[in-house]
């Protein structure tokens, strides 16, 4: 259909594919999206996760972050769709709007209002369980997705199940008969299969043949049934991880690492030897990707891979986390509620474009874990109370919120581990931070106009990744020195500016000599005096220089 030369002739086709929860919908537009036989037909390519929460900002902005590569931080819908103009102006596209529920006509009407200015042959695909949105938004056929019959089902069950394996007889009988449970939907077969590659007699896949969890009343003719199962058959140890997962919004993006980081922080990973928390966290990521109950998306800008849940699985790591873990709109109500006491994991979803207080909350005493999510770069000022209120709080994340101060009452979150300020307007922070004793990660990432770091960072002896862009700082904090444990430091000028002086700041900043990689990039002539005390065997180093004269020990 993407290929036809008639549609080709017309200026934006829409193309639904329609199916029920789990049927393979987005996995079709990923695949027809990445084909090989599409390269060169469409001058730009866009991809947005739309959901059941319908809102046009925050959509737009998605298209227009998919099509530039860079966040879009406007605010209001006029110059948000006037800027979208100016990127496909002119251009042939191709656009997926991935999981649309409205079935609004106003609301099609006012999305779709930027699509005329693209170039005659674009198409946009839409994914939707609806064939009333299919009616409301398809300007050709819908391509229907019908389930799989059991034998389909077993095969692609037997994939994931097997690997290299020969299954033998006993496994493959009871094997086609879990299939026939899985009511013909990939997603099913597929997180089962992924569940049963770890289970190796027929005793273990008998007993999931026989679960009272597929007879169970709410979940008749549903898929839930399978997916239920492929968590209560998790490893202990992965459970809380997959279920903290449930704090974030439908189609959150996320990068490994990343969530890694507040697994350490909640305290899910537990020391095991000298291996590293990073690296078991790592496996607990690798562990809940292979059974399907996490699954790749995209590869971001900066060349990370970029992950999301299904909305299925989302909704079932809901169920299972109950009231532990609560997110909440600007526009429901904020009394305190009996079951909320219960909570641990807490989100706040913002999306006014009034003003916004974060006041504290009695009931924010047991809080584990505060996000706040802004959804238009929004006014936001912190109470000094907030912080009064969290005393158990190991989370914080306060990112792309357009702060410009934070309350020195922060000190009082004494069990804080993890805390990303990334994207606000801070132009310094307040010295407070530095009593955070516990705290293991520090994001100051696009703070564009922070100047400079608290003085006495060095007391903070549980850091261990401190993420920031220095472009603008006017100086660091004396003793970088006194970091024995930090394995990595990445040292880049760009020339920019009336003084070059970066022989005088790289002299100024000597690492402790356990350093395992220094990657130095500027154009000055001399390396520091302080190189000849590393040795080859501690440290690689790669410098952009006119001359060397002074390499001491160091391998380049």
């Amino acid at each position: 259909m993407l290929m036809d030369q008639e549609l080709s002739r017309t200026n934006v086709s829409v193309i639904p594919i329609v199916g029920m929860g789990g049927i393979g919908k987005t996995t079709l537009a990923q695949i027809v999206y990445n084909d090989h036989r599409l390269v060169g037909k469409f001058d730009l390519k866009m991809w947005a996760s739309v959901s059941m929460d319908f809102d046009t900002i925050s959509i737009t902005k998605s298209i227009i972050e998919s099509a530039s590569g860079e966040r879009c931080k406007l605010s209001g819908l006029d110059p948000i769709q006037v800027n979208f103009q100016n990127l496909i102006r002119g251009k042939k596209f191709l656009l997926v709007l991935d999981d649309y529920w409205s079935e609004e006509y106003r609301d099609w009407d006012l999305l779709c209002s930027p699509f005329k200015v693209g170039a005659r042959g674009s198409m946009i695909i839409v994914t939707t369980r609806s064939t009333i949105v299919s009616r409301i938004l398809g300007s050709v056929p819908s391509y229907c997705l019908k389930s799989l019959n059991d034998e389909n089902c077993w095969e692609l069950m037997k994939r994931r199940a097997c690997a290299n394996r020969i299954l033998d007889n006993d496994l493959q009988i009871i094997g086609r008969m879990i299939a026939t449970k899985c009511r013909g939907l990939p997603l099913a077969a597929k997180t089962l299969g992924s569940m049963l590659h770890f289970k190796d007699n027929p005793v273990e896949w008998r007993s999931i043949l026989e679960s009272e969890m597929w007879d169970l009343r709410q979940y008749k003719n549903d898929i839930f049934p399978a997916l239920t199962l492929s968590y209560y058959y998790l490893p202990p140890q992965l459970k809380k991880c997959f279920t903290y997962c449930s704090i974030f919004p439908k189609n959150h993006a996320f990068e490994a690492n990343e969530l890694v980081l507040q697994w350490m922080a909640e305290g899910f990973i537990r020391p095991v030897g000298k291996i590293r928390p990073e690296d078991l966290g790592n496996d607990y990521f690798k562990g809940l990707l292979c059974r399907s109950l996490f699954q790749y998306s995209h590869v971001n800008v900066h060349g990370q891979n970029i992950y999301k849940m299904h909305d299925l699985i989302h909704d079932m790591a809901q169920l299972i986390s109950a009231h532990a873990c609560l997110r909440q709109k600007d526009n429901q109500a904020t009394e305190e509620c009996t079951s909320w006491r219960n909570t641990r994991h807490f989100s706040l979803h913002f999306q006014t474009l009034e003003p916004v207080i974060l006041k504290g909350s009695a009931w924010y005493k047991n809080l584990r874990t505060f996000r706040v999510i802004h959804e238009n770069f929004g006014n936001i000022q912190v109470s000094y109370d907030l912080f009064l209120k969290l005393k158990a709080l190991r989370v914080l994340d306060l990112s792309r919120l357009g702060l410009d101060e934070l309350p020195d009452s922060i000190d009082h979150l004494k069990h804080l581990r993890y805390l990303n300020l990334s994207e606000n307007h801070f132009r310094k922070l307040p010295e407070s931070v530095t009593h955070l004793f516990g705290l293991q990660t520090l994001k100051l990432e696009q703070c564009l106009q922070l100047l400079e770091l608290p003085s006495k960072m060095k007391n903070m002896v549980s850091l261990r990744h401190l993420h920031l862009d220095v472009k603008q700082l006017n100086c660091m904090p004396s003793q970088f020195k006194r970091k024995p444990f930090l394995d990595k430091l990445e040292l880049e000028w760009n020339d920019v500016g009336p003084n070059n002086n970066g022989e005088e700041i790289l002299t100024g900043l000597r690492p402790h000599e356990n350093l395992e990689l220094l990657m130095i990039n500027y154009s000055g002539f001399l390396l520091p005096s302080w190189s000849a005390s590393f040795q080859v065997s501690t440290c690689r180093v790669a410098a952009t220089t006119t001359s060397l004269p002074l390499l001491g020990n160091f391998g380049i």
